[in-house]
């Protein structure tokens, strides 16, 4: 586990059409965001609105707030430093039948604590078997934890 800086940026939107918010998510991540996401707000003058968070690097601030402040609504951008916790990571491979799937792998002092398959190769893996992507994802999950949890490395 490591202790790390993140900057978190926020914007409140009131009235933005909504169809553009995959568009701003997508251009977020290509311009470094480390995770973008979007949560319901009930805005001055009892207005629905959507509060946009971004976390990044610090290096990261002013492109991905120019980046809200031209292709969003709102008028201003606010941001933080804040201190968090980070599980070390590492991606592994696991043969499923049909193919491989990429697992990402969280640990702890040196003990894995999840396990997450990567949603588009199970997805791809889906379309090719004609299996259910919800079986394909469990058994992603499952031989990982066989191989690589904390019992497999006792």
């Amino acid at each position: 586990m490591q202790r790390q800086p993140i900057v978190v940026i926020e914007a409140t939107l009131d009235d933005l059409n909504p169809e553009v918010y995959e568009y701003v998510i997508e251009r977020l991540f290509e311009c470094g965001a480390r995770d973008v996401f979007l949560q319901p707000v009930i805005m001055k003058k009892s207005r629905p609105g959507t509060t946009l968070t971004v976390l990044c690097e610090a290096p990261q601030v002013e492109t991905l707030a120019a980046l809200i402040l031209t292709e969003t609504t709102t008028l201003g951008v606010r941001w933080r430093t804040e201190e968090r916790f980070v599980a070390e990571r590492r991606t592994e491979s696991v043969s499923l039948r049909g193919g491989r799937v990429r697992v990402k792998l969280a640990e702890v002092d040196g003990r894995v604590i999840n396990a997450a398959p990567e949603y588009e190769d199970c997805k791809l893996l889906a379309r090719s078997s004609g299996r259910p992507l919800k079986l394909i994802l469990d058994e992603a999950r499952s031989t990982a934890w066989r191989r690589f949890g904390a019992e497999s490395q006792a």
